[in-house]
């Protein structure tokens, strides 16, 4: 049983109102929607090549190079080609990315479908199944991205920048996936699955992110990415913006809507199981990079 925080003095709450500039707000708790998981894997551990170089050393003996993603197992590749596919079904997917004006002012909900679990094959399903390996969960949130001249960007005009671990999905061609294994100034390496039409993995591609072309394809539709602690209003980025929502949450004043479960359990950033003014200070030092704590990726 999760143990509740002690409500903090009235000179503590006005400590911390003063030192983050927004509206002050109760000391009152909000019991963290149960149901949501944090992963061993930290996220600062995660975005090490290191790490990333590792995990490609050993998930390439399960899916060997040049081996197929077929033949009925999602857990292994066969040496040939197979009219069998495999499939890999995430539990939870956030979609279709954050939604913005016309001024680039977030509006604080996820377009379309908000909650949606799907069976994917091919070239999406070998990226998936091999970033839920590497980051530990299966609950992923995308984010939309177009083409503008030779930059790739988000809905409200900012560059996109890879990520290790990152999955981009381009929609032209019939669509295809890729799983970014390393990041090195404006090249990205990453695996794939079926550029030869019969779910043949590769290991080692590159490109040239400002004129991103994967086996013919460029355009880019949206970036795939775990569920963080502390990425409370689902962006796929810990700053600010998060801290508002906190905020907002706190306030019983929520704008962001994607899925309350997954929401509050990034806001929980102590990790105690309530969402309580403590977790303000907590995030703002995460934001700050003075936290030592290590956080994970959310998973249900």
């Amino acid at each position: 049983m999760k143990i509740k925080k002690r409500v903090l003095s009235i000179l503590c709450a006005s400590v911390f109102a003063a030192s983050l500039t927004v509206p002050s707000i109760s000391a009152a708790e909000i019991p963290a929607t149960q149901g949501t998981n944090v992963t061993f894997l930290n996220q600062r551990t995660a975005m090490l090549p290191q790490h990333m170089s590792d995990f490609v050393r050993h998930e390439s003996m399960v899916y060997t190079n040049s081996s197929y993603w077929a033949g009925g197992n999602a857990n292994r590749s066969v040496s040939a080609p197979s009219s069998t596919y495999n499939y890999y079904t995430p539990d939870f997917l956030c979609s279709s990315g954050m939604r913005y004006d016309s001024s680039g002012n977030q509006l604080g909900i996820f377009g379309y479908y908000a909650i949606s679990t799907y069976s994917l094959r091919k070239s999406a399903g070998f990226a998936s199944k091999v970033q839920s390996d590497y980051f530990e969960t299966d609950s992923f949130i995308q984010c939309n991205l177009s083409r503008v001249s030779n930059a790739i960007k988000y809905d409200d005009g900012t560059a996109y920048t890879p990520r290790i671990g990152d999955v981009l999905k381009f929609y032209d061609n019939g669509g295809f996936s890729i799983f970014i294994t390393g990041v090195r100034d404006n090249t990205i390496q990453y695996a794939d699955c079926d550029a030869d039409g019969n779910c043949k993995i590769n290991w080692i591609n590159s490109a040239n992110i400002n004129d991103l072309n994967v086996h013919g394809h460029r355009y880019v539709d949206y970036v795939q990415r775990p569920m963080m602690v502390g990425d409370v209003n689902g962006d796929t980025f810990i700053d600010s913006k998060d801290q508002t929502e906190l905020f907002r949450i706190q306030m019983h004043e929520a704008t962001v809507e994607y899925n309350k479960k997954y929401r509050d359990g990034a806001a929980d950033i102590t990790r105690d199981g309530i969402i309580s003014i403590l977790d303000g200070p907590t995030l703002q030092q995460v934001i700050a990079g003075t936290n030592t704590r290590q956080y994970g990726y959310l998973y249900e």
